[in-house]
């Protein structure tokens, strides 16, 4: 095990069952104080003192777990755990699943560890009908590609696969919504491939104007070599957008293939265009998907789910009567 030895594991274990705590691995470590803020002032104070206490009791297991997860596999993309709160270890970390492994491999008990995930506004991020009115957008399908023009988020693999979707999809076009330098080499592939009046790109926009190029959106296309949990794909799946993506990062959990959208092969083009025709080219196929999309959407990354999810940890750790919420969890 390289940097965690026996010696280590033997003690991390020890400390992990003596004090009893829970390992989340999350991205949104603030959901259940901002739910609770708002319900009461004196519940607000002791739910916080919940977790100053708690804190104090996790470092140990923090110092234990930053050791074990900072192996070359399952290093992070922040590099450690660094939040810790109310008798749970939480770590907004990259490749989370990955990193729940390690912890079982080192003798954490799998029952007390969790791996709790970015929710989304669904109130917010709902679909708009007249989304393609508003934004003055023309042509059918429409592609959407959402990042900052970087080269990880490789928007060109996007171009190229609409060049091959408009053999049997002349009309299609495609809208890449961020900025970045590579704005002009974008623009230029475009022009290579004969996309100039296919290919718009927006810019970086708002919230609510990003709300509408979701709605407006036939197919999000998400061709990012690496990814960590996107939000971009949790906003179009809440707005009924199917979405084709690579396998990297935390892609493959969220998009359920042949369900809610497709996967495919970091910088597979033809994949990609590939799907995006069998989809375009089914009505009923596209209409059951982006159902499917706000099914999954609500049921599974509502910000409401996501905070239940913690909630039922934190009781299960600190007790009801630390944390005095009787009155709120009925």
């Amino acid at each position: 095990m390289n940097a965690f030895g026996a010696h280590q594991r033997d003690e991390f274990v020890a400390e992990f069952g003596a004090l009893g705590v829970e390992v989340v691995f999350a991205h949104d470590a603030e959901l259940l104080q901002r739910r609770h803020a708002g319900v009461d002032h004196h519940v607000g104070l002791k739910v916080q003192h919940a977790f100053d206490v708690a804190q104090r009791h996790v470092e140990h297991q923090a110092q234990a777990a930053r050791q074990a997860l900072e192996e070359p596999d399952v290093r992070a993309r922040r590099g450690q755990v660094d939040v810790k709160m109310g008798g749970v270890l939480v770590a907004p970390l990259w490749d989370l699943a990955a990193l729940a492994l390690r912890l079982h491999d080192i003798g954490a008990p799998a029952g007390r560890v969790h791996v709790l995930r970015n929710g989304v506004d669904t109130e917010r991020f709902t679909p708009q009908p007249d989304a393609r009115q508003r934004l003055g957008v023309a042509g059918s399908p429409l592609l959407l590609s959402v990042g900052n023009l970087l080269p990880v988020k490789r928007h060109g693999l996007v171009i190229e696969a609409l060049a091959l979707l408009r053999q049997t999809h002349p009309q299609a076009r495609l809208a890449i919504v961020g900025a970045g330098p590579l704005q002009a080499e974008l623009a230029a592939q475009a022009a290579a491939l004969g996309l100039c009046d296919a290919v718009q790109l927006v810019g970086a926009v708002p919230q609510d104007e990003l709300l509408q190029w979701y709605s407006a959106a036939d197919l999000l296309v998400l061709a990012s070599s690496r990814e960590g949990w996107p939000n971009v794909l949790l906003e179009a799946m809440a707005c009924g957008v199917p979405t084709i993506g690579s396998q990297t990062g935390g892609i493959p959990e969220l998009i359920q293939h042949g369900k809610t959208g497709f996967l495919a092969p970091i910088g597979d083009t033809s994949a990609m265009a590939k799907y995006a025709v069998k989809l375009l080219s089914d009505e009923e196929m596209t209409e059951q998907f982006r159902k499917a999309c706000l099914e999954r959407s609500c049921n599974d990354f509502s910000r409401d789910s996501i905070t239940n999810q913690y909630e039922d940890i934190y009781y299960r750790v600190l007790g009801r009567k630390v944390l005095g919420m009787d009155t709120i969890r009925g």
